[in-house]
């Protein structure tokens, strides 16, 4: 999944049979409603970007005893850099 520099909300759909959870360890990354039993949508809340760096994270999704691993990554601000003999 690819989220703006800017920040943005995305929905993960789950279907499923038994209990789950939904985890993130970046501190740049929320997850709302991140754990039920069957069917569900998780809320991946990424804040904006400061940096023009792109960053990554992994949400996992654990039950049963398994993990799936959803990879989402966020592009850094855009810019330019201007000088007399060169430009970026």
């Amino acid at each position: 999944m690819d989220f703006s520099y800017r920040g943005e909300s995305k929905y993960l759909n789950i279907t499923i049979n038994q209990s789950w959870k939904a985890t993130c360890s970046a501190n740049w990354v929320t997850l709302k409603d991140a754990e039920g039993k069957n069917s569900g949508k998780v809320t991946i809340v990424a804040e904006a970007n400061p940096s023009d760096v792109s960053r990554s994270a992994t949400v996992v999704i654990s039950y049963g005893g398994k993990n799936e691993y959803i990879s989402i990554t966020q592009k850094g601000v855009p810019y330019i850099n201007l000088s007399k003999n060169k430009v970026d």
